[in-house]
């Protein structure tokens, strides 16, 4: 046996090593910072869910004085956050109200989902083009459903509304709501089981008023 070419082997695989190690170096492309935002981009998308354009940038300093602490007191409660309900007339801002709050808890790490009532119900039908049960809108750590009490009733709806409320509820998993009924309205337009899981538990039920700010002064 060579004995000088058993000795030498550990060096010369060190040597192979360093050299596929510069090769891989010199081959490396270090992310520009485009890349960067379009990474960011992508982690706001999986945890800033369905939020639309209109109110993306929403934040509670937009908002009229009179609302920003009691939704800042909201985001900022200790332990599981009850529900939030914003109640007011066509127009007055609930929606921009109810984005800016859930964004105090979003920058806070949570996730944060957006639906519309009526789209929600949409897709939870069979044959919907949203499986948005599977889609984990029930696991979602903030959940805004805008425009509860806006589509017609019926006993399905009463139902997966229910089910979904419920769920977040015994899971202790705060549900924003926006509603153009005030609270005796929107008791008589829901399932009285799935009101009760709405507004108790402590939860924050906010008046919205003023003119309709879509049609201008």
């Amino acid at each position: 046996m060579d004995r000088r070419a058993v000795t030498d082997a550990p060096q010369r695989l060190t040597a192979q090593v360093a050299t596929v190690a510069a090769k891989q170096l010199a081959s490396f492309k270090p992310r520009d910072e485009a890349e960067d935002r379009q990474l960011e981009d992508g982690w706001r998308e999986t945890r800033w869910h369905q939020i639309p354009n209109r109110f993306r940038w929403a934040r509670v300093a937009d908002l009229d004085p009179e609302w920003r602490g009691d939704l800042t007191a909201w985001a900022a409660l200790d332990g599981p956050l009850p529900n939030l309900v914003l109640f007011g007339p066509v127009g007055t801002g609930k929606t921009h109200a109810a984005v800016a709050a859930a964004r105090l808890r979003f920058e806070a790490g949570d996730e944060v989902q957006f639906w519309p009532v009526v789209e929600l119900l949409d897709g939870l039908r069979p044959g919907g083009d949203l499986d948005v049960w599977d889609r984990t809108v029930h696991d979602a750590d903030v959940l805004i459903l805008d425009d509860l009490g806006a589509s017609r009733a019926t006993e399905w709806t009463d139902e997966r509304l229910y089910a979904l409320v419920n769920r977040r509820w015994l899971d202790e998993r705060p549900t924003i709501i926006t509603t153009n009924l005030d609270p005796p309205a929107l008791r008589e337009a829901v399932d009285l089981r799935m009101y009760s899981r709405i507004v108790g538990g402590g939860a924050k039920i906010l008046g919205v008023g003023g003119p309709d700010r879509r049609l201008g002064p």
